[in-house]
């Protein structure tokens, strides 16, 4: 009825990072996404079986999940007390869009590109500080693999969810496949395909190290 097959790619997902070792934190952070996103489908499945509208789920759900994202990536660019300050910063602009601008009814698109624009800002930075010091084994590592895993899903989304615009997104592709069903299928699924690549090398570097 409302299950697809993004559902079907979180369920495996979320069942596949399970088997990971959350020793450390980066993993232990990828593990809070896919609760969320599993969560996520499962809330929203349940909402559109009961005719409940989802919105409001969305915009707190882009909140979380691209924060998580952020502070993957950040951890590794400042210090834990700027890290708190941005944080701080961030919620409080998503709140305020929240409540006054996008409203409670509605779902928040603007915290979902601000979240993914300043994400992309981040990566742009923290690459080319890589480059200067010619760290070129970090491009090589899991660690950049992580990191590199929400670009398409943030760019993509964010360039689809900015137009706001029903006749471009109901342009048909093929079929009966129009752009917005398209770009939410292509994206989504290379986002978890990439996930999946990432537990699996990060499983087998930790059973390389236990040999």
């Amino acid at each position: 009825m409302y299950f697809n097959l993004i559902q079907l790619i979180v369920i495996i997902t979320f069942f596949n990072c399970t088997l990971l070792s959350v020793k450390k934190k980066k993993n232990l952070l990828l593990l809070w996404i896919m609760i969320i996103c599993f969560a996520t489908e499962l809330l929203s499945f349940l909402l559109l079986l009961s005719h409940h509208k989802i919105n409001l789920l969305y915009s707190i759900i882009f909140i979380v999940h691209n924060g998580i994202w952020l502070l993957i990536l950040i951890q590794k660019i400042i210090s834990q007390k700027n890290i708190i300050l941005f944080f701080s910063l961030y919620l409080l602009l998503c709140i305020f869009n929240l409540a006054f601008i996008e409203g409670l009814k509605n779902v928040n698109f603007n915290i979902f590109i601000f979240g993914s624009l300043i994400y992309l800002t981040l990566f742009i930075y923290f690459c080319y500080k890589k480059l200067k010091i010619e760290d070129l084994t970090f491009f090589q590592s899991n660690d950049f693999l992580l990191i590199c895993i929400p670009l398409l899903f943030f760019s993509g989304l964010s360039l689809l969810f900015s137009f706001k615009s029903n006749s471009l997104n109901n342009i048909l592709i093929f079929n009966k496949i129009n752009l917005y069903k398209f770009l939410i299928y292509f994206v989504n699924i290379i986002y978890y395909s990439l996930i999946n690549v990432y537990i699996h090398y990060e499983r087998k570097n930790i059973n390389l190290n236990n040999a």
